[in-house]
């Protein structure tokens, strides 16, 4: 799951989404090397999810 904040019009949204295979690894690649998401930080993402089960 991810959670997305949004604004417009001086309101903020909030949405949680469930996301699939690839989002999730990049969304933990993402997590582990911040702004530059590297081949090696979605390497560990997809060790981190087998490990996981």
């Amino acid at each position: 799951m991810v959670i997305e904040k949004s604004m417009a019009k001086g309101r903020t949204a909030i949405a949680v989404r469930e996301l699939d295979k690839t989002e999730r690894i990049e969304e933990i690649a993402r997590m582990l090397a911040g702004e530059t998401i590297t081949n090696a930080a979605r390497e560990n993402a997809r060790e981190m999810i087998a490990a996981a089960g």
